[in-house]
């Protein structure tokens, strides 16, 4: 978060408009989570930055890959814990219907296992929650344009799980 920017912030106003990721539309993004809660606050903030438009809310995983295939999002908000099928697996089966869409995985499922198995499954970001609004905008963005983007507590894990501390001297 910037050193000016206010906490209750949602982040309406932290990021400038982006356009989609081929024309100059706004970006669309859809939730998929078990949580109802979830998906009413994700869509709530998704209807309020104008650079984005809501294309829908899936509370399990196959409902959400009949129902994407006709809404056609650009980032695919994504759970891991899912009642019917995992986020991982959706997210397999996601690349393979809807090969242009972005996935930012968004879970409380924040190990190295699900961390690495996300991104071998062709997600394109992972996100731990809880997430801040502007947070949330700024991975969106991040993946909608074609980048990678891992949140600052994930790349701590993931640079623990394969070693790499990068406050020591470089060893040669």
């Amino acid at each position: 978060m910037a050193a000016n920017q206010d906490p209750q912030d949602s982040g309406a106003g932290s990021l400038g408009p982006t356009e989609g990721p081929t024309t100059g539309r706004r970006l669309r993004v859809c939730v998929v989570d078990d949580e109802a809660e979830v998906r009413r606050l994700f869509a709530t903030l998704i209807g309020r930055w104008e650079e984005m438009e809501f294309c829908g809310s899936y509370g399990e995983a196959h409902e959400a890959l009949a129902g994407m295939v006709a809404a056609r999002p650009d980032v695919i908000l994504l759970d891991v814990l899912m009642p019917d099928l995992s986020g991982i697996e959706c997210a397999r089966q996601v690349r393979a219907k809807l090969p242009n869409a972005r996935i930012l995985v968004v879970t409380g499922m924040t190990d190295e296992g699900n961390l690495l198995a996300a991104f071998r499954a062709g997600a394109h970001g992972f996100i731990a929650k809880p997430v801040s609004p502007p947070d949330l905008r700024e991975a969106i963005h991040v993946v909608a344009q074609g980048a990678l983007y891992i949140s600052p507590t994930m790349a701590g894990l993931f640079l623990d799980f394969v070693g790499c501390d990068p406050t020591s001297p470089s060893v040669e």
